[in-house]
Parts: structure tokens; C-alpha cells; sequence
């Protein structure tokens, strides 16, 4: 139930995830033995699904709540850093900057020691401090972080993978920020084509590609062009998260 419920998310059918989880969560819990490794991943599950939602209050608490258990209760240590990875993206997206990059200064240490300098866990890593630094306006530092996670990823995954045009997404929108559009463009449209093979054309993958296409029409003053991304990014997100997400 738990990983039907982690593949609907993927698949943004986000009510139907969250059914999955919670009915997987209570099954471990009203089980005859208690597997508290058990029910600290399906609660990590549960914090990823409220995440998706928007729902960062309610997730950030039930996060924590499954590194604690997990913590206890000697889960791998893959495992615990997996739960404060998630733990870090809820605290990104709900402003909390500073808390975010704690966390992934710490997961990021945990990752380099148990699998080295080039696993795609060490780039996921890159990515999220290249996020907190983007966000505090620093452009060189988070360009520098996305091209140490793009060389990982696309060594590993090859050039086709969705991890490798999520970093060139997020590559591509700290060089708009520099000015420097057509390099920008390039990667960004390279990103698009990649997201709408793997997922279709209605996706939020997708939609977080088209939003750094508008900005970067709109920052070079095409404005109809980046009014039909926009659009188009609007519908996908509406059909996937409703009105008032």
C-alpha cells in the first residue's frame, strides 16, 4: 500500500496517494508485532504525500516524528538520511532556508561517507544547497552547485533521464537570474523535451520546466510567448493540485 501510494505521487494522483499511505501506515500499526522501522518509512511516506499537497505544517512534524523513530530504532542509515532529506525539502518549501540547509549539510555528509563523491544521492544533495543559495539571490554559488549534481547525474543516468533534466531545469533557471538566457534556453528546452517523453505533456515535471521558459521570456521582454507558457504551466498544475494550491 505504502509503495503504491509513493508511485501515485510520482504520478501526481495525489488523494488517491494519500489513501494508500495512511491505510498502509495503520495497517503496520494495528500489526500483532510492532515494526518501528516499518512504521517510520510509511510515516515518511505520509510526510511526502502532505508535502506534495502543500500541506509543509503537517508535514514537517510527521517527518520528524519518522527520523526520531527511525533513529531509535536502528534503521540503515540510508534510511534515516532518506527521512531528512524529505525532512529538508519540507523546510525548503515552507521558507525555512536555514533549517533546510542543516539538514542537507548533514545528509550530504552521510551520503559522501556511505557511497562516495558521484552518487546520485550526493547530487540530489548539491541540488538542494544549490536551491537555499539560489534563493538567497547567491546565482554563481547555486550554478556551481547544479553543475557538480549534472555532471553526476548524467554519468550515471545518461543524458535522457528525467533526474538529468531536473538538474538541467534548475541549472538553466540560476543562468537566467545571471543573464545569460541563450545559455539558459538551451538547457531548459533540452529539460522540457526529456520531461514530456517520460511523463506527457500534463505533468508538473513539466510545468516546472515551462515556468523557467516563461521567465525567461518574460525577462527578455517576449511577452506573449511567456504568457502561453504561463497558461499552459496554470493548467497542469490546477488539474494536478486544484484551485488553491
Amino acid at each position: 500500500l505504502v509503495a503504491l501510494g509513493l508511485l501515485r505521487i510520482d504520478q501526481a494522483r495525489f488523494p488517491e496517494a494519500e489513501d494508500l499511505i495512511r491505510r498502509g501506515l495503520d495497517t503496520f500499526r494495528h500489526a500483532p508485532r510492532r515494526d518501528n522501522q516499518a512504521i517510520a518509512k510509511a510515516s515518511a511516506a505520509l510526510g511526502k504525500i502532505l508535502e506534495a499537497k502543500g500541506s509543509y505544517a503537517q508535514a514537517i512534524p510527521v517527518l520528524e516524528g519518522a527520523v526520531q523513530l527511525a533513529s531509535s530504532s536502528d534503521s540503515p542509515s540510508l534510511d534515516v538520511s532518506a527521512m531528512l532529506k524529505e525532512l529538508a525539502d519540507a523546510q525548503f518549501y515552507a521558507g525555512h532556508y536555514g533549517d533546510c540547509e542543516r539538514l542537507t549539510m548533514r545528509t550530504l555528509s552521510m551520503h559522501r561517507q556511505a557511497l562516495g563523491e558521484h552518487h546520485p544521492l550526493v547530487a540530489e544533495d548539491l541540488i538542494n544547497l544549490g536551491a537555499v543559495q539560489f534563493e538567497r539571490g547567491q546565482y554563481p554559488q547555486a550554478e556551481r552547485r547544479y553543475r557538480e549534481a549534472l555532471a553526476i547525474n548524467e554519468s550515471w543516468y545518461g543524458p535522457d533521464h528525467p533526474a538529468t533534466a531536473s538538474t538541467l531545469s534548475m541549472l538553466g533557471r540560476a543562468l537566467v537570474f545571471e543573464h545569460r538566457y541563450d545559455e539558459a534556453v538551451a538547457l531548459v528546452e533540452r529539460a522540457l523535451a526529456i520531461q514530456e517523453k517520460v511523463y506527457g505533456s500534463s505533468h508538473p515535471r513539466v510545468a516546472n520546466v515551462l515556468n523557467e521558459l516563461g521567465t525567461v521570456a518574460l525577462q527578455r521582454g517576449h511577452l506573449e510567448e511567456a504568457e502561453v507558457r504561463f497558461r499552459r504551466m496554470l493548467e497542469i498544475y490546477k488539474a494536478a493540485y486544484g484551485e488553491r494550491h
